[in-house]
């Protein structure tokens, strides 16, 4: 029995890793991007394992596609609008993280680009509920994973340590703001 079918026969791990962290956390927007980044990796193990297996099925495949729509681009103008401009205001120059943020960012655009080829291809018309994967797809997907391992660990590594030294109060308090009112959420 493959694995996408044998997660939706038992129900375990069918969504696990994929939910949202609690709003709460957005009170602390560095911990709710460290959580978030959890989902990426979570996200990241099904494509590979999606990948791997050559089929997908549509129960497996929509919250990935609902991932990749929404939560990721907002996920990136979390870290692109809010925290990495005030970072680089606030970063001293041994932290040299400048470049570090700009190849992040190029790694947010690109990942966006191959997010919608991946949903292109977990909602393109099928017969039935079983998807099945073309090479192209499969090989996008580890692609995008690989991608996003490194790119994570270069922002858990070193951008949130660096954010959690230099960030002040109220530049906090500011992004929490802003995150919050991205998801519609009051202050």
């Amino acid at each position: 029995m493959m694995k996408v079918h044998e997660e939706k026969a038992t129900g375990k791990g069918f969504l696990v890793g994929l939910e949202p962290p609690p709003d709460t956390l957005l009170d602390s927007p560095l911990d709710y991007i460290l959580a978030d980044h959890f989902r990426q990796r979570c996200l990241c193990a099904r494509l590979r394992g999606m990948a791997e297996d050559g089929t997908s099925t549509s129960d497996v495949a929509k919250p990935i596609v609902s991932y990749l729509k929404k939560d990721l681009p907002r996920h990136h103008e979390d870290e692109d609008r809010d925290i990495y401009p005030v970072l680089l205001r606030r970063a001293r120059s041994e932290d040299e993280i400048e470049g570090i943020l700009e190849r992040l960012a190029l790694d947010h655009r690109q990942t966006e680009d191959q997010a919608g080829a991946i949903i292109e291809a977990l909602t393109a018309p099928h017969d039935a509920d079983l998807i099945v994967l073309d090479p192209n797809t499969t090989n996008l997907m580890r692609a995008f994973a690989a991608t996003e391992h490194r790119h994570l660990a270069i922002e858990n590594g070193i951008v949130l340590v660096i954010a959690r030294r230099r960030l002040r109060p109220q530049d906090i308090s500011k992004i929490s703001s802003t995150m919050k009112s991205r998801r519609g959420l009051g202050s």
